[in-house]
């Protein structure tokens, strides 16, 4: 059924036995000391930032000994889906328990007077927010690490044992900077049973009120994304093809709430971030797009944006098919749409309802400007999509562990570059989103026009159009075919006149269809080209028998179809034999 995360097992030594417990406990006793220590620092700028950090290298870490779930709630989700047993489960929820609770206490034992004076409020909402909007944010972006944690490190079609991903902890810690930079101004942002139970234990103001709804809120998230996971990959539930098999197992509904949910996340932690005065709303949103990135590009291909569904439609690589790419975008704006409404639900309780949600530009700055500069910077993020995942080589997971990296980069660098002329959503599901929130706070109707909206939205479409001008005109692969989706089958075939014989294209009656790949493939990088194939045409005889190659696409294949039939045809554009 899947890959399960590290446990005791039932055998081996009683060290071996006490191990993954051992790491549990000084993994999440360094992630809670370092967390109450951050925020007791008082940099908040910082703190969603340092603590992703923190819990990317400790995952890193623990894996191979525990699996590096540091967070009650992540063992939940992973008993929930049978990833671990539930006494694994309790198991380790006590242990992450009571080591958060003695990172509390020696925080509390250093700190001493500091803690109790700080003027920081460690447990309950922030000013003007109450019990809804806490408990809200809580459930939702626990389970937004729950769901990342499980769909990176657990599937074995994310991770199996010969082809490991890399990324899985990466992942992990953009799920964590994008969830506290989003809840830090509400809820304090403690997203983890073990955090909460510390700042209960050991904080200065015991109020179990408030303890018990934070943990009912992130057990609630643990297992919305058990629910979710399920939801999105049934092959790992013994239903459809396995994801790594090509995607076979993504049903058009999983697709569909892929993108939704891509989406849902992406402008409500843009959304939150504006609405909250965030210092870091580009980095938070960087990192959300990585961290759903990583989690869903097997289902849907996480496109999460309609210039990015755009340009996979325009790039002739049927990775995505007009209609579904309709469907895609009318997922992604409905998403947008959901996260609009409870980004402006927030916003009107907060302490800047005063302010409006809108993209508009510094004073000084013309619209034209920032129409221009969202043009540019989406087309920089839709060629990174696409340069990205139109090849693949042999391995089925090296190309995806610097996918979530490189895009949400260009997030970032939009972000840092034109945030302050147009907030730099590059998105038009964003767009709209914030168009939405707008109208239902105070003043919307004048703070941010509708033309206004359909003119940044129209130029981030224009964006990914351009990418796809960029990306074919650096290529010359009219024929592009993936080791993962070669299939071939070899014939004798005589020709009038031929491109050479067996013995001169090295293509032996035996030679298996990978030995065939890797003959064709002369730069190595996992892909053949039309200049690769027809090369051997160049250095072989006028005459003679040629074993014919003909390709066959797999099943419900969803990335870039070989030719079907014979491959020589297909070169021979003017049909001379030759």
């Amino acid at each position: 059924m899947g890959a399960t995360v590290k446990s005791s097992g039932g055998g081996g030594s009683g060290a071996e036995a006490r191990a993954p417990f051992v790491s549990e406990f000084l993994g999440t006793f360094l992630l809670v000391f370092s967390f109450v220590c951050i925020l007791l620092g008082g940099n908040l700028a910082w703190a969603p930032t340092a603590i992703g950090l923190a819990i990317t290298a400790l995952t890193y870490s623990c894996r191979e000994t525990s699996g590096g779930v540091l967070n009650p709630a992540v063992a939940l989700t992973l008993g929930s889906v049978g990833r671990l047993g539930w006494k694994t489960v309790a198991a380790y929820s006590l242990v992450q328990v009571l080591a958060g609770v003695s990172a509390g206490a020696c925080a509390q034992l250093l700190f001493g007077s500091g803690w109790e004076h700080t003027e920081i409020e460690l447990l309950g909402p922030r000013p003007d927010f109450g019990v809804w909007q806490v408990m809200t944010v809580e459930t939702i972006y626990s389970a937004v690490i729950c769901f990342v944690y499980v769909s990176t490190v657990s599937p074995r079609s994310r991770n199996p044992d010969t082809d490991r991903n890399q990324f899985y902890a990466l992942a992990v810690g953009f799920a964590m900077i994008a969830a506290t930079y989003g809840t830090l101004a509400i809820s304090g942002a403690c997203l983890n049973p073990a955090v909460t139970l510390a700042l209960f234990f050991a904080g200065p103001s015991g109020f179990v009120g408030w303890t018990i709804l934070y943990l009912i809120s992130q057990v609630a998230g643990a297992f919305l994304a058990a629910t979710l996971l399920r939801m999105l990959q049934p092959s790992e539930f013994g239903r459809g093809t396995p994801l790594s098999q090509g995607g076979g197992g993504a049903t058009l509904s999983s697709r569909l709430i892929s993108e939704f949910l891509g989406a849902y996340v992406l402008v409500l932690t843009f959304g939150l971030n504006v609405a909250t005065a965030s210092p870091a709303t580009c980095f938070a949103v960087a990192s959300a797009l990585g961290c759903m990135v990583y989690s869903l590009q097997d289902v849907s291909g996480a496109h999460f944006n309609p210039a990015v569904t755009l340009g996979y439609v325009l790039s002739d690589r049927e990775q995505c098919t007009p209609l579904d790419g309709l469907r895609y975008v009318a997922a992604q704006l409905t998403g947008g749409i959901f996260a609009a409404l409870l980004t402006a639900s927030i916003h009107i309780y907060g302490p800047f309802i005063g302010m409006p949600l809108d993209l508009r530009p510094n004073q000084g700055v013309y619209w034209l400007s920032a129409c221009i500069l969202e043009f540019l910077f989406t087309a920089l993020l839709v060629y990174a999509m696409l340069s990205i995942t139109a090849k693949a080589g042999p391995s089925k997971t090296i190309h995806k562990n610097h996918l979530g990296l490189a895009v949400g980069g260009c997030m970032l660098v939009g972000g840092a570059a034109i945030g302050f002329i147009s907030g730099a959503p590059l998105n038009p599901a964003a767009v709209l989103g914030m168009m939405v929130a707008n109208i239902l706070c105070p003043a919307g109707f004048i703070a941010m026009p509708f033309w206004v909206c359909m003119m940044i939205g129209v130029s981030e479409l224009l964006g990914g159009a351009l990418a796809v001008i960029l990306f074919k005109s650096r290529t010359n692969e009219a024929v592009m075919i993936r080791r993962d989706y070669w299939d071939v089958r070899t014939e004798t075939r005589t020709y009038g006149t031929t491109i050479g014989s067996e013995r001169s294209i090295g293509v032996t009656p035996g030679m298996s269809p990978d030995q065939l790949f890797d003959m064709l493939d002369r730069n190595h990088d996992g892909v053949l080209t039309r200049d690769e194939i027809a090369a051997l045409a160049q250095r072989a005889p006028q005459s003679g028998t040629v074993r014919s190659v003909k390709v066959y696409p797999p099943m419900q294949v969803p990335g870039p179809a070989p030719p079907t039939g014979d491959l020589f045809d297909h070169l021979d554009t003017n049909h001379d034999g030759k």
